[in-house]
Order: C-alpha cells, then sequence, then structure tokens
C-alpha cells in the first residue's frame, strides 16, 4: 500500500519549520531540557515586542512537545483568572481521556455558582472579581515584583484587598448557606488549585506536560500571583514533569524565591538584516536591494516580515519613495484590486468568520474568506476564528483612515448593522440578554462598530449600554468599557478616550468600593446630555449607592428621588429609597416605598423582607412575621429574613423561636458575626449570661472591630454587674465608633448603676446630641436625674420622651416613680394604670402602683397589686418585700 500523500496544510506546516531563523539557540536549549530526565528549568520565559514572533516560537516549542510525546496545552487572553485557565486546560485534559473527578466536580459546582452571581443585580460590590480577590497578602507582594504589575498590585493592596465584607457574606448565603459554596466563591483559587495540581500529576504520570501561557501583558496581572503560588508549591507539589512556558511582552524577574535559577529567560528582539535575508532566501527572494527595502520598511518584525514576502514581490517593482506607510507598500504588490480590497476590510473587524467578512465587503465573501483565511498574516482560533495580528491590523486601519476614510466608516456601519441582526436573530429580552455568551459578544461588536463608523453620534448609546449592563453583569460592562476605549486609540479621539476612561472608572469604583471616586466620575457622566432616562436613572441609582456607603443619607435620598422622578416604575430606586428612609427612621416613609417596590416586583425577597424589617421596627410585630415568612419562602436560604425573623421573635420574648431561627442562620454561615450575636442577645434576654458571653465572644473573634457585638457584650457585662467589663467594652466600642448613640447610652447606664451620676449624665448629654428623637435614651437621663433627686429635670425628660413614642411604658412607669417621691399620689397613679393598658403583663409596674398605693395607706389595692406582680414574676424579691412590709403596716 502507497504512503498517503501529505495534505497541503502538512506541506506548509513543514515549509514554516524548515523557514523558522534567529531562534535555533533557544529551540535546542527548550528541547534538551524538555527531553531531559533530570529538568533544569520549570519556567520558560519568553519575551519581546509584539510581533517579535513569540507566537512563532511557542508553536515551535509545541512542536518539539509533540514530538517528545508530551502533553502541549496553551492559555490565551480568554483565561484572564486562575479558575478560567484551570477550567480550560482540564477541558484539554478531557480531550485526552485524563480526568480528575474531585477537580471537575469543584469546578463545575464553581461556573454555575458564578454564573448566579453575575447575572444578579444585587451581588456585593468587589467580592468576586479577581482584583478584589488577590488581596491575599502574599500573592500581592510577590506579584509587585513583576514588572508592569506592580502598581497595579500596589492599588489592589490599598483598595482590593479585604473586600470579603460582612455584606458579601450575608449575600452569598442569603443564595446559598452552603458553607463549602461560600468558601468555594470567596477562595475560589485556594479550593481548586490543590485538587487542579492531582489532575495535573495525573496526566503528567507517563509523559511531559507542557503548559503555555500566552500573551501574558494582557493576563499576568491576575495569573501571575496563582502561578507563583504554585511554583512556591502553596497549594502542594508540583510533579517534576510540568514545564511552563510564560509569553509576553514584559520579563519576569528571577524572585527571591525558590524559583532563582529555575527560570529560562528568552528575550526575542527583531530580525537582524542577516536573519531578514536568509528568510526571505527561503522564500525565493534573493534581490539584494528588495531585501534591503523590505527590512527597513518592517524593521525585522517578523510578523511584517512575513506580510511582506507572503505578497510575493518581484524586484524591479517601484516602491513608493514618498510614502512612509509600510501597510501601504505591503497592499500594492497584491496585485488584483478585489484581493487588495479585501484585505484591507478585513481588517475592519476585530475577527471575522466567512459570514462578517461578507458583512464588510458588502457581498458573499466565500471564496474570498477561502484565500484570506490561508495568508500567513492571519490567524485563528476556534473562539474567535481568524483574526489579524495586532501589529498587522493597526497598520491596516491607520491605512484606511489615511485613504479611504470613507470606505473604512462605510464598513463599519454594514457591521454594526449584521451585529445588530444577529443580536435579534437570538430574540432575547430584558435581563435574558446578559445570560446569553452570543448576545453579549455580538453587542460588544455592534458597540465598537458604530462608536466607529461615527463616534459623536453613537458615543452616548455606548454610555447606555455600559450603564445598563452595570446592574445586570458588571463584568460584561467592563468589557464594554473596554471596546469602548479601544474606538478612542484607533479613532485617536481623545474626548472618546477620556469618556471610555470615566466609564472605566466607575467600573472600578463599583466593583472595588471605592465609593469617593466614583461619585466624581459620576458626575462627569451626568454633565452629558442625549443619554435615555432609563441611563440617566441608572447615574441617580449609582450616585445614591456610593452616597450610601460614606454614610451621607440625605444626598442619598435625593439621588433617588431623582431617579424614581425619571422612572417611577423602578422597582430598584423604590426600595433603595426605602431602606434610606429606614436608616432616618422615618419608617412610614420606608413602608410606603417598600411595599411600592413589592407591588411592582411582587416576587422580591429582599424588599419583603425589609418590610418586614420596618414592621419590626414600629413594634407591628405579627405583620413582620408575616412579611418575614413570606420572604423566607420565596428564598429559604435567606439569612437575612431568616435573622430578622429570630430578631422579631426575640421582640416578641418568643425566645425558643428566635433561638431555632439564628441557630439555622448560623448552619447557613458558620462566620455571620449578625447571627451569633443576635443568638447572643437572646440568651442574655434568658438571663443564660454564659452563653450570651460565649456567642459575643465568637461574633468578636470573627471581627474584632465590630463595634455592635462588643457593645453587646458589654450590655451582657452589665446585666451580670460585672460594672468594670461592662464599662470597658462599652468605651472600645465607642473609639471604634463615636456615633454610636446606643453604646454610648449604655456606659451612661452603667455609670448610674454604679451611682456615678455626673459621668452618667455626661454619656446621656453626649446621646441625645447624636439622637436628639431617642425617646429611650431621654428617659433614662430622666431616671439619673430622678436618681439624684432633681425632680424637675427628671419630669421634663420624661415628658420629652412620651411626647415622641406615647406607648414608652418605661418612661411612663418611670414618670409615676418621680411623681411618686414627690408625693404627687394621684399623678403617679395615673402613670401606672396608663402603663399597665399598654402592657398588663409588666411586673415591675403593677408592683409600683402597689407601693404607692401603700404609701397611700390604701393597704387592700397594694396588696393586690403585689400579689398581681409576684404571679407574674415569682422570683420578685422587691415585690415580695414590698408585700411583707405592707402586710406588717396593716396589723
Amino acid at each position: 500500500m502507497t504512503n498517503k500523500r501529505p495534505t497541503w496544510k502538512e506541506r506548509l506546516e513543514k515549509k514554516r519549520k524548515e523557514n523558522f531563523i534567529g531562534r535555533r539557540e533557544y529551540l535546542e536549549e527548550f528541547s534538551k531540557d524538555l527531553a531531559s530526565d533530570d529538568h533544569e528549568y520549570l519556567v520558560f520565559s519568553v519575551t519581546g515586542e509584539g510581533g517579535v514572533g513569540k507566537s512563532t516560537l511557542l508553536l515551535q516549542f509545541a512542536n518539539i512537545a509533540a514530538t517528545l510525546k508530551a502533553i502541549t496545552i496553551t492559555c490565551n487572553d480568554k483565561h484572564l483568572l486562575p479558575a478560567q485557565a484551570m477550567g480550560h486546560i482540564a477541558a484539554e485534559l478531557a480531550n485526552l481521556g485524563i480526568s480528575h473527578k474531585e477537580f471537575d466536580d469543584r469546578y463545575k459546582k464553581y461556573r454555575e455558582l458564578r454564573d448566579e452571581v453575575e447575572s444578579d443585580p444585587k451581588a456585593p460590590r468587589g467580592f468576586i472579581d479577581v482584583m478584589a480577590r488577590v488581596g491575599a497578602d502574599f500573592a500581592i507582594k510577590s506579584g509587585r515584583q513583576v514588572p508592569g504589575l506592580g502598581a497595579l498590585l500596589e492599588d489592589a493592596d490599598t483598595k482590593a484587598a479585604g473586600e470579603a465584607t460582612a455584606q458579601a457574606l450575608n449575600y452569598l448565603v442569603t443564595r446559598w448557606g452552603n458553607k463549602d459554596e461560600v468558601m468555594l466563591l470567596r477562595e475560589t483559587d485556594r479550593v481548586l488549585s490543590p485538587l487542579f495540581l492531582g489532575l495535573l500529576s495525573k496526566a503528567a504520570e507517563k509523559r511531559r506536560v507542557l503548559l503555555i501561557f500566552d500573551v501574558f501583558e494582557r493576563t499576568g496581572v491576575t495569573l501571575w500571583p496563582w502561578l507563583l503560588a504554585l511554583f512556591n508549591n502553596d497549594y502542594g507539589d508540583l510533579d517534576g514533569n510540568l514545564c511552563f512556558v510564560i509569553a509576553g511582552r514584559d520579563r519576569l524577574e528571577q524572585h527571591r524565591t525558590e524559583l532563582a535559577g529555575s527560570i529560562c529567560i528568552v528575550e526575542l528582539e527583531p530580525f537582524t538584516s542577516e536573519e531578514t535575508q536568509l528568510y526571505l532566501a527561503n522564500q525565493g527572494i534573493t534581490d539584494e536591494k528588495l531585501v534591503h527595502q523590505i527590512h527597513e520598511d518592517t524593521g525585522g518584525l517578523p510578523v511584517l516580515v512575513e506580510l511582506l514576502a507572503a505578497t510575493r514581490p518581484q524586484p524591479g517593482v517601484p516602491l513608493p519613495d514618498v510614502s512612509k506607510d509600510a501597510v501601504e507598500r505591503f497592499l500594492q504588490w497584491i496585485l488584483e484590486e478585489a484581493r487588495r480590497q479585501a484585505a484591507l476590510l478585513a481588517a475592519v473587524p476585530r475577527q471575522f468568520n466567512r459570514d462578517i467578512l461578507s458583512a464588510a465587503l458588502g457581498d458573499d465573501a466565500t471564496s474570498t474568506f477561502q484565500w484570506l483565511s490561508a495568508q500567513s498574516f492571519v490567524r485563528r482560533n476556534a473562539e474567535n476564528g481568524c483574526f489579524y495580528h495586532e501589529r498587522v491590523r493597526e497598520f491596516m486601519l491607520r491605512y484606511l483612515r489615511q485613504t479611504i476614510p470613507k470606505d473604512l466608516d462605510e464598513t463599519h456601519t454594514r457591521l454594526a448593522s449584521f451585529f445588530t441582526s444577529e443580536q435579534a436573530n437570538l430574540n432575547l429580552e430584558n435581563k435574558a440578554i446578559y445570560g446569553s455568551k452570543s448576545w453579549k459578544n455580538y453587542e460588544c461588536e455592534r458597540l465598537y462598530h458604530l462608536v466607529s463608523a461615527q463616534p459623536d453620534r453613537y458615543q452616548y448609546e455606548a454610555v447606555d449600554a455600559f450603564l445598563q449592563a452595570l446592574q445586570w453583569e458588571k463584568r460584561f460592562a467592563d468589557r464594554i468599557a473596554r471596546c469602548f476605549q479601544q474606538c478612542g486609540r484607533e479613532k485617536e479621539s481623545n474626548l472618546i478616550q477620556e469618556l471610555a476612561s470615566t466609564l472605566s472608572e466607575i467600573h472600578r469604583a463599583y466593583d472595588q468600593n471605592d465609593y469617593q471616586s466614583g461619585l466624581e466620575r459620576l458626575s462627569l457622566l451626568e454633565l452629558l446630555s442625549n443619554l435615555t432616562v432609563t441611563s440617566r436613572c441608572e447615574i441617580y441609582l449609582l450616585f445614591g449607592y456610593f452616597y450610601i456607603n460614606i454614610e451621607k443619607q440625605t444626598k442619598a435620598l435625593l439621588s433617588f428621588d431623582r431617579a424614581i422622578e425619571l422612572d417611577p416604575k423602578n422597582a430598584r430606586a423604590v426600595a433603595n429609597r426605602g431602606v434610606i428612609y429606614q436608616e432616618m427612621k422615618r419608617y412610614k416613609d420606608a413602608l410606603a416605598d417598600f411595599n411600592r417596590a413589592i407591588e411592582l416586583d411582587p416576587k422580591n425577597a429582599w424588599a419583603v423582607a425589609n418590610r418586614g424589617v420596618i414592621y419590626g421596627l414600629m413594634k407591628r410585630y405579627k405583620e413582620a412575621l408575616d412579611e418575614l415568612n413570606c420572604a423566607i419562602e420565596l428564598n429559604e436560604n435567606s439569612a437575612f429574613a431568616i435573622t430578622n425573623r429570630g430578631q422579631t421573635h426575640r421582640m416578641m420574648m418568643q425566645y425558643e423561636d428566635a433561638l431555632a431561627d439564628f441557630d439555622r442562620a448560623i448552619e447557613l454561615d458558620a462566620k455571620d458575626a449578625w447571627a451569633i450575636g443576635s443568638r447572643g442577645q437572646t440568651y442574655r434576654d434568658m438571663t443564660r449570661y454564659e452563653e450570651a458571653l460565649a456567642d459575643f465572644n465568637r461574633a468578636i473573634e470573627l471581627d474584632a472591630k465590630n463595634s455592635w457585638a462588643i457593645a453587646q457584650r458589654g450590655e451582657t457585662y452589665r446585666a451580670m454587674k460585672q460594672y468594670e467589663e461592662a464599662l470597658a467594652d462599652f468605651s472600645r466600642a465607642i473609639e471604634l465608633d463615636a456615633k454610636d448613640a446606643w453604646a454610648v447610652a449604655q456606659r451612661g447606664e452603667t455609670y448610674r448603676a454604679m451611682k456615678q451620676y455626673e459621668e452618667a449624665l455626661a454619656d446621656f448629654n453626649r446621646a441625645i446630641e447624636l439622637d436628639a428623637k431617642d425617646a429611650y435614651v431621654i428617659a433614662h437621663r430622666g431616671v439619673t436625674y430622678n436618681s439624684m433627686k432633681q425632680y424637675k429635670e427628671a419630669l421634663a425628660d420624661f415628658n420629652w420622651a412620651i411626647s415622641l413614642d406615647a406607648k414608652d411604658a418605661h418612661a411612663i412607669v418611670h414618670r409615676g416613680q418621680t411623681h411618686r417621691e414627690m408625693k404627687r399620689y394621684e399623678d403617679a397613679l395615673a402613670d401606672f394604670n396608663r402603663a399597665i393598658k399598654l402592657d398588663a403583663k409588666y411586673a415591675w409596674v403593677a408592683a409600683q402602683r402597689g407601693e404607692t398605693y401603700r404609701a397611700m395607706e390604701r393597704y387592700e389595692k397594694a396588696l393586690a397589686d403585689f400579689n398581681r406582680s409576684i404571679k407574674l414574676e415569682a422570683k420578685d424579691a422587691w415585690a415580695i418585700a414590698q408585700r411583707g412590709s405592707t402586710y406588717r403596716s396593716m396589723e
């Protein structure tokens, strides 16, 4: 049987190998090390400017690996995150029949969870994106040593590190609740990497595995800290059969780690004149003048030398002496005008297939596509189809702008129409569009070509698209901003570049919680005219979001008001205004907003739960429970709703139900300090002080600066009459949050219990300055005045507190006490009767009224009240003693 004839692909590949110029020493070094049993290098670092031949060298490395039966897998700029790189490598190994079940299962779960986060407009800002997670100290410190990464990681250290806030934790628990899933999203690299190493070890059992990371100048800022952790064995031992190639513009320095001496630096330079001559000779181009001209025009850049050689230039063909544009000279050697035009216009789309090329050319491009895709200056991969080397495309677009700008703009317009049509064919609407990878890809291309065609007209459409994307999928919004930036660079438009930079900064501020910067950039965006009403609404929603987080509630409220004026049916704007009203204690207004938000979106569990919280703050506990139950039915793993239901049960003194809710919330997230502290409050209410202290200690261990938990522990110590410990905790809480009126007031109450009345008054005065409408604090200052026998001041405070809250039984009872001490018994009785009417089971009030009757020598009524009080609280020693005194008085 005859040998199979080689295909043209195989013949062309053979010619490319034979014509590989100027890199022999690197190929020999690589081949020697890959074939050796005692490998010298863990990493080959391939560096050089764009178009210098890095990709060609990587192809040669892959060919060498193939001859040695090694497995070769390449990651490019589509694999920006460690998890994406791991998933891609695992998929390639799976094609070879190599898999690792545990890694596959965890990676699949990670993708499912991440897709949910990316599509959720309520996702926490600055938690999922890798720059918010690069915050591992080791990764940041290591990455700073890499040229080109240092500045970015320096910024990450101050602005992104530690972005796993309590808000993000609560969000993750609300969505899933499983602590393993929360950990998978919070520390993806740490969870997946050890399993990934197991997969690599399995692949490397019998042969070498070569992992290539190309275009590292685009991916290094996110991948290098992870790779460095792999190289330093942070996730486990690297198999000795593994080899890494990292290719990019920036040189990887020898780190002060165990890697020193294990990195082979491969620095590529443009061809020398001799190398250019040798390359062209292998292509049949030997005329000295022509060879010299080609080297001059290309600067020896291999990709451009290849492009010129592919045109088969002939000696004697004049090259215009006046033109300095290399692309113009390249294309004049393509004799057929149709193909010359096709080669030019094919540079307009950022990538192309037959259909996209047909749209660019305005005609069926089947045959043209077959010819063009075979040209040596065209690259291709499975994801992007065909595309020009970035340097080649740059030259061609510049040439088009200088020679036929009208044709360039018309091509952009045709392509924008094409991608608009492709989007329409998907038949997707509203939020569903952001779940479609195809739609998002089409959208980026549509916007790119629209703005490139007519920047003055369509720049606002790009802004609109960015703002709409930001509410649904922030990562896609960043893609739009980067696409917009590319338009500005290519059009050499400072205006477009500045606007694109503004969008990028808004995205960064939104994602990394840099609120002040976000406000500054939004102010620039607000000045734009021609934005849609929907986009202006989104701008004011963002203003509100940023203002909330820097505690400027009044400005946040104005921003949400403006958003609602623009779009009265925007449920998010209405609900967010409700949150502001809640923080301002305008509960009726908050309730109205949550009612409206739920009318607009009945399945919004977050809004329903917040309505329940408002009912609880208004002491409408039954309604609060109904709402929180409804929210939990809508989302059974909503820790926010479950914990608030527990708080409602606690306020209703249904302690066992409260504990059950807090236990469930803590099961959902063992690190939920709020749920743990709330359980501690319940234990304290049940006088189970040791259990309460244990919970508060646990909450403080989770966050040493949790002022709320520290103050609550102080309140527990106060209830245990351990006043010094209580004072220490309240003082610490106040140091952490000087505006915490409750902590200040509780310290004052502790001083009062210690009979340090002046210190108590100072704290109550300070607390009232912070919140002049807090009836509780005002009433307790009144109690302090009463203890000091300053009855006039005490009555003034109790009257003030009661005017703020007519149902404040505590203030009413203490006013009654003051009246009794002033021997104004009828006034005292009126207050005690009023308090009992408000709460018939208030044992202490009944005893106080009994004491008043005893002072009035109305002993039978006094006995009746003491009996009633003791029946309600059998362990009330004071009431029992006063009943005994009453009996003695009757003898």
